[in-house]
């Protein structure tokens, strides 16, 4: 988010020693998606930064890019088929954006955004940043079964078409927006289409922190 808040976030979660993190994920280079960022680099150590290969002409962009230089924070370009196994198990995939993708591109960052699957056991959770659903629908065009499904884009109509939820089956689907923004997100026919599918939902505008805990058989949110 365009503030500092991560740290409240990261400070609730972890223990207050603990001023190490293995893995950093930027879905994207808008600000609304990387500022924190800026006070993470500052306040812990990053073993390793992982971003899609677009660049952004904005000031919290370079000041970013400053950071990790000056740090010396290990920094990867991710693409579709890159993936990560941590030593509990847990699996990171990548399936956006493909290599050919950057290399025609776009002027829309958002499609740009990192798609990811994380794993742990049978459990499964989407993650796609500000992604537009014809990217989704490629992607999950044999279907899929989740767990956990983060809404694309805060809720925005961009991420949701009449026929996603025909091929995203998720137990519970995530919008992370602020409280009262101004851009209206969620979008009405976002929920419309959740309720058309009867499926759960969870807001952090009328919840706060949504925490997803799992032991790779079940999982609970609280």
């Amino acid at each position: 988010g365009p503030g500092s808040s991560i740290l409240d976030c990261l400070s609730s979660h972890m223990p207050f020693w603990d001023k190490e993190i293995e893995l950093a994920f930027a879905t994207h280079p808008d600000a609304d998606h990387i500022t924190g960022f800026k006070y993470v680099l500052e306040s812990y150590t990053i073993k390793s930064f992982n971003i899609s290969e677009k660049e952004s002409s904005t000031r919290i962009f370079a000041q970013i890019k400053n950071l990790i230089k000056e740090k010396n924070v290990p920094f990867k370009f991710l693409y579709a088929g890159d993936s990560y196994t941590l030593p509990d198990g847990v699996r990171i995939d990548t399936f956006w954006p493909t290599q050919e993708f950057v290399k025609i591109g776009s002027d829309n960052t958002n499609r740009y955004s990192l798609v990811q699957i994380m794993s742990f056991g049978k459990f499964k959770a989407l993650f796609n940043g500000d992604a537009d659903v014809d990217i989704l629908d490629n992607i999950f065009s044999s279907g899929i079964s989740l767990d956990v499904y983060k809404l694309p884009h805060h809720g925005s109509k961009t991420g949701i078409d009449s026929t996603i939820f025909n091929l995203i089956h998720p137990a519970v689907s995530i919008i992370s927006s602020g409280k009262n923004n101004r851009y209206g997100h969620p979008h009405p026919l976002v929920v419309s289409e959740l309720k058309k599918h009867n499926l759960k939902y969870l807001r952090t505008d009328e919840l706060g922190d949504i925490e997803v805990v799992t032991d790779g058989e079940k999982f609970s949110i609280t």
